[in-house]
């Protein structure tokens, strides 16, 4: 494996996005704490990985309470290791926020178990690339999910329909498609998204 330096796709969309805060996180060393959208998106996730984990040996999902005790679990315990909240979350009341969070993370891991994750069979989870670059540094992440029909699954939670122009755009959707085609010679990138309503919704990139 390459000794070259790397940087994640976090990293780049973090200095895109504000270069302070990348200053402050990978030159300074300042934690802070997950959001609670964050905390919301990585127990749903939590729960769909452990799903998608057990279902490449047994072919089957888990049972859709499950999924959602999983996701809820997962929930209360990164709020236990620490929260932040913004201004206006902290004047409607953390105890509310939280409540609603949490609500809206059942919602979500239940329109998870009955409208995605049947429709795939996982052939990795969490399957970590590296993107060799002619530059000096290679580019690191961690794809979701990759199915038997060569399918790379990114999982996103969200309250908004995913535009198909975000989906055509979106930066970390080409580095997988990228890392992907380097390892196969092939194209096919979906990303999918399910609202706090329990809608689901697909869009491609390809």
């Amino acid at each position: 494996m390459s000794q070259k330096p790397h940087v994640s796709y976090s990293q780049v969309n973090m200095y895109l996005r504000c270069g302070e805060q990348y200053r402050r996180r990978y030159v300074e060393g300042e934690i802070i704490p997950p959001g609670v959208a964050m905390v919301q998106g990585r127990a749903v996730h939590r729960a769909a990985q452990a799903n998608f984990e057990q279902k490449q040996q047994t072919h089957r999902d888990l049972p859709a309470r499950e999924i959602v005790e999983i996701a809820a679990a997962a929930f209360e315990q990164d709020v236990q290791a620490g929260v932040w909240f913004s201004p206006e979350e902290e004047s409607v009341g953390k105890e509310k926020v939280l409540g609603q969070a949490k609500d809206a993370t059942v919602r979500l891991a239940q329109a998870h178990a009955q409208h995605q994750a049947p429709d795939y069979q996982p052939q990795a989870v969490e399957q970590f690339f590296r993107l060799e670059l002619p530059a000096p540094r290679d580019v690191v992440g961690v794809v979701d999910l990759v199915d038997q029909e060569g399918r790379v699954v990114d999982l996103k939670t969200t309250t908004r329909r995913l535009s198909q122009e975000r989906a055509d755009k979106s930066l970390q959707l080409t580095l997988y498609a990228a890392s992907y085609h380097q390892h196969t010679g092939r194209f096919r990138v979906r990303l999918k998204s399910c609202c706090a309503i329990g809608q689901d919704i697909e869009n491609r990139s390809s």
